[in-house]
C-alpha cells in the first residue's frame, strides 16, 4: 500500500499527466494579415518561377555570346541564383506564416 493511495493507477495516471490537450483548429478566415501574406506569396512565387525561366534562357541564348567575357559569364548566373534563393526563402517563410495566421 502506498501513502498516496494510487496503487493501481501507475500507468494510467502517468499517461494522464503527459497528455497534451490540443486546441481545436480555428476556422479559416481572410484577415488583413493573411491577405498581405498571400500577396507576398504570389509575388515571391512568381519571382522564383521567372528566375528559373531566366536562367534557362541565359544558358541557351546569352552564355554562348559571352565566350570572351568569363567574368560576366559566371557572375550573371550567380546573380540570378541569388535572387532565386532569396525569393524561394521568402516564399517558404510566408507560406508557413500564412498557414499559421500569426
Amino acid at each position: 500500500a502506498s501513502a498516496s493511495g494510487a496503487e493501481g493507477q501507475g500507468f494510467e495516471s502517468l499517461r494522464a499527466h503527459h497528455f497534451i490537450r490540443m486546441a481545436p483548429p480555428t476556422p479559416f478566415r481572410w484577415t488583413e494579415r493573411r491577405i498581405a501574406r498571400f500577396s507576398t506569396l504570389v509575388v515571391a512565387g512568381a519571382v522564383a518561377a521567372l528566375d528559373v525561366v531566366l536562367l534557362v534562357v541565359y544558358f541557351r541564348n546569352v552564355a554562348p555570346m559571352l565566350q570572351d567575357l568569363p567574368t560576366y559569364r559566371i557572375m550573371i548566373p550567380v546573380g540570378i541564383l541569388a535572387v532565386f534563393l532569396f525569393a524561394l526563402r521568402r516564399f517558404l517563410s510566408q507560406l508557413r506564416l500564412f498557414r499559421q495566421d500569426l
